[in-house]
């Protein structure tokens, strides 16, 4: 089982010591088996953080499975500056007005790309339905991996390229599995991208989508041990999961997100909790893609949909942008007792700014002020995080706001160039 639950914790300031602090006064509040998988701050202020905290139950998991914690944090001790390493993130299911609908946040990521040698972003940035417009300088790393890579935790090696293992789950109506199948033969044949076999799960991976009260998408999972067991049985011949099941959503609230986008796009937080889960679990890239619920609502005539949301009406199953993102998506690799990694890995030692939408906090945010990365917030008046990060990370961190993304792509190219980005005048001493 793999559900969200909300709490409220003590604030604390926003350095090295506050992951120990956070997991602190979480551990009270969690049922004694259920072991955290992904963490974020909805809103805060000097004296609270009112998180979400999703979690994985372990009754039934082998000890020797176990995920290590999300809150461990290892400080990096040198920095490499060979490259220019940006980290873009928008966090799932917040409603962002760039990146919060359907793989709207790319052309942001080509943008901030050309301003970086490299950029490591993740699927709900790049993922539009069977459109994946990711540039060869563009990493496509799940979002836990990218904390954990963040924490100063694991390396990542870009190979070049994965073998890709496709986990189908049942439906009802058989045309949703053919067509998701039919996407794994035609990547083969036509992108030659090696997906060596398409597993068909027996028994269901009951996605359901809900929203928090706070209105961010959440959701729970329940059949994952028959993930697990399906993983198991192919482990040694794949190197990335791609996974397409359904995710339970009413028919009254799709339609309100495809016609209305002012509605948090439900999909996308119950899909991070369960690549949260099998990327931490296995240490494996994985991306998930949603089936349609039933034929009527693929048959559905929605006319003319919202540039943002118009890849999904080109496409049922989904499925292409997650074997294309998977097709060189960097491998995890462990660091060693000093915190390096192989000569060719990329870790927090190569990571120069964290690009994301303002008000967001989370793990990784934690983790570059606490790394002294720079954070680069853009202006976003729709999403649902309401976070001072600024004022609770002190006047010391690097914490900056650009008014859009092209204002983001300038302040790289500055920090890239080695110009400050402190405004003046110059304060008086």
């Amino acid at each position: 089982m793999i559900s969200e639950k909300e709490v409220s914790i003590p604030a604390v300031p926003l350095d090295r010591e506050a992951f120990g602090q956070v997991e602190r006064s979480l551990r009270p509040l969690l049922a004694n088996d259920a072991w955290p998988l992904r963490f974020a701050v909805a809103r805060s202020d000097s004296q609270s953080f009112h998180c979400e905290i999703g979690s994985l139950s372990l009754s039934e998991l082998a000890a020797g499975r176990r995920p290590a914690s999300i809150f461990e944090f290892r400080p990096r001790r040198a920095r490499r500056e060979d490259r220019f390493v940006t980290v873009f993130l928008v966090p799932t299911g917040i409603g962002a007005e760039v990146g919060g609908h359907s793989g709207d946040a790319t052309p942001a990521a080509q943008l901030l790309a050309a301003a970086s040698d490299v950029l490591v972003t993740h699927p709900n940035v790049l993922n539009a339905a069977d459109i994946n417009e990711m540039s060869p300088d563009m990493l496509y790393v799940e979002g836990s991996v990218i904390s954990r890579m963040m924490m100063g935790g694991i390396g990542l090696v870009q190979p070049r390229a994965n073998r890709i293992l496709a986990v189908i789950g049942p439906h009802e109506d058989q045309v949703f599995v053919e067509s998701a199948i039919n996407v794994c033969n035609a990547a083969r044949a036509s992108a030659g991208i090696d997906v060596v076999k398409a597993v068909l799960l027996k028994e269901p991976l009951e996605m359901v989508a809900s929203y928090s009260a706070g209105g961010r998408a959440v959701g729970s999972i329940t059949g994952f041990g028959a993930l697990c067991d399906a993983i198991d049985a192919e482990l040694g011949s794949f190197d990335a999961l791609a996974i397409s099941s359904r995710v339970m959503v009413s028919r009254e609230l799709h339609d309100r997100y495809f016609h209305d986008l002012a509605v948090v796009n439900p999909y996308g937080g119950v899909e991070a909790m369960l690549t949260h889960a099998v990327s931490s679990l296995y240490d494996l890239p994985s991306a998930h893609a949603p089936m349609y619920e039933d034929w009527e609502t693929w048959d559905q005539s929605a006319g003319i949909m919202d540039p943002r949301v118009a890849a999904e009406g080109i496409s049922v199953p989904f499925f292409f942008s997650v074997l294309k993102g998977l097709r060189r998506s960097p491998r995890i690799v462990a660091l060693d007792t000093a915190g390096q990694a192989q000569s060719d890995a990329l870790t927090v030692a190569d990571v120069d700014c964290l690009v994301l939408p303002e008000g967001c906090l989370g793990l990784p945010v934690m983790a570059a002020i606490a790394q002294g990365i720079p954070v680069i917030f853009v202006r976003d008046r729709e999403n649902l995080a309401r976070n001072p990060v600024a004022e609770l990370a002190g006047p010391d961190a690097a914490v900056h706001l650009a008014e859009n993304y092209l204002e983001a792509a300038g302040m790289i190219s500055a920090l890239r160039g080695g110009v400050s980005l402190d405004r003046r005048p110059m304060p008086l001493v």
